[in-house]
């Protein structure tokens, strides 16, 4: 399943962000989270209602996934939507 990054910039404060995806990098003023694109919107949307974010970017994954994902099924967009963990 294709991923994203999502980065973002936040008070210094000590958020626990991995319940939101798996952290990539974590300094005291941003991350960089990665997401399965199916829970961007609703990752991005908590983010914003429930931590003091300065700044996010969703960024899109290297061109090789892109084009494995491509390749490895006709439409990415049908693909079934991955399990939230709990």
């Amino acid at each position: 399943s294709s991923m994203k990054k999502i980065a973002v910039k936040l008070d210094a404060g000590g958020a626990d962000l991995s319940v939101y995806g798996e952290v990539l990098e974590r300094t005291p003023g941003s991350a960089v989270l990665r997401v399965p694109k199916a829970d961007v919107p609703r990752v991005t949307a908590r983010l914003l209602a429930e931590i003091d974010i300065i700044d996010l970017t969703v960024e899109d994954p290297p061109i090789e996934d892109v084009i494995e994902d491509v390749f490895a099924q006709k439409d990415p967009d049908a693909a079934p939507v991955a399990e939230v963990a709990s």
